[in-house]
């Protein structure tokens, strides 16, 4: 019985290394689309200018697409293993504990205290079960390492915990796949114009204004920068601008805003620390 306790602990683990396994290639991905974006493989800049408003605007227009989709599945499957190894962990506390697994069960991850110890039902909306329900029959002592690791315990930046993020992001990859997007991030103090004469003959310019987004996304025609400026007819201009994409789940998602993989390598480092607790129960 020892032994097979020990071995779906092992499979918990197991789960936890296949997240880092897909994280790494999560990693390797989005390395490739950073090393073609900094050879500029993947856009160049057009220009149009406006004459009723004086600007010449600076656009972006895309060379190759990025496959956020595929990023999207790559991190169903990061948050996939790691949550479920939560689950498989909640099996195996109750085998050890009555020697049978319980119907039902899963590891509670509760933002609000309350509900976790009291559950919930709401007119109209699925009943919340509290967390004694869903954790079985397991010992007194987990559930204190269970209460420990509630997302709760940071009261209003819940949304921020590891677990949390995982736990969202786990029921989302089930019913459709999260939204990865990217969007450039520019130093806009640094935007220099390039000004050269096109016939060779002598030209003058004096720039009234700049106006540039600090960020914008990376897709067609989003707007890089818009520059106001007296010229003379035989003068051309271009910009040069210290620019970085950035990957990462959509703004209303869990974890959004943040870059993508550092944002789930901590989810699941945290994740990782958090199964090794229970460790103690298997050995």
């Amino acid at each position: 019985m020892a032994h097979l306790l020990r071995d779906r602990f092992t499979a918990c683990q197991l789960r936890m290394e296949l997240s880092r396994e897909h994280l790494d290639s999560l990693q390797t991905e989005i390395g490739a689309i950073n090393a073609a974006f900094k050879k500029d493989e993947l856009f160049d800049i057009v220009q149009d200018n406006d004459p009723d408003s004086g600007y010449s605007i600076f656009r972006l227009r895309q060379l190759k697409p990025i496959p956020t989709a595929r990023l999207g599945v790559l991190v169903g499957d990061v948050v996939h293993q790691a949550r479920s190894a939560f689950d498989n962990l909640i099996e195996a506390l109750n085998i050890r504990e009555v020697g049978h697994a319980t119907p039902n069960t899963e590891f509670p991850i509760y933002e609000n205290e309350n509900v976790f110890l009291r559950g919930r039902t709401e007119r109209g909306k699925r009943r919340i079960r509290p967390a004694s329900d869903k954790m079985g029959r397991i010992s007194a002592e987990a559930v204190e390492i269970i209460k420990e690791l509630q997302p709760y315990h940071r009261g209003d930046d819940y949304t921020s915990h590891p677990l949390w993020i995982l736990h969202h992001l786990w029921i989302m990859d089930k019913h459709r796949n999260p939204s990865v997007v990217a969007s450039i991030g520019q130093n806009t103090g640094n935007i220099k114009p390039r000004i050269r004469s096109a016939d060779g003959r002598p030209a003058t310019v004096s720039i009234h204004e700049i106006i540039a987004p600090e960020f914008f996304p990376f897709e067609d025609g989003a707007e890089i920068c818009r520059i106001r400026w007296n010229r003379t007819p035989n003068l051309e201009m271009e910009v040069h601008q210290e620019m970085t994409l950035y990957i990462a789940l959509r703004h209303d998602q869990p974890g959004g805003r943040h870059p993508l993989e550092p944002m789930l390598r901590e989810c699941v480092a945290y994740a990782a620390g958090a199964l090794a607790r229970f460790e103690p129960f298997f050995m």
